[in-house]
């Protein structure tokens, strides 16, 4: 599996563990927890190709690596929605 889709799959299997778990805690289902820490450790098949990618552009000015980082580790699937145009386009850009 190249890098591309690694990245495109364990983004969409993270979303939906995640939505799920979240639906899970709220309704006080069991598992909820489980769920919610399966899909952190799923979001390490995004992040880590993610993070690859941001530091390789060559476009990208520090400030900006550093902002991605900063998503990437602390608002993960979030940021990896909002950064998979740009994981699409391809590396050193």
């Amino acid at each position: 599996m190249n890098g591309k889709n690694l990245f495109r799959v364990s983004l969409i299997i993270t979303t939906i563990l995640n939505v799920v778990g979240v639906i899970c805690k709220i309704q006080h289902f069991p598992y909820g927890g489980l769920l919610l820490g399966i899909s952190a450790l799923a979001s390490l098949g995004f992040v880590i190709p993610g993070l690859a990618d941001v530091f390789d552009k060559v476009k990208y000015k520090l400030n900006e690596k550093l902002m991605w980082t900063v998503g990437f580790i602390f608002l993960s699937w979030i940021a990896g929605i909002l950064y998979w145009p740009e994981f699409k386009k391809g590396r050193a850009n």
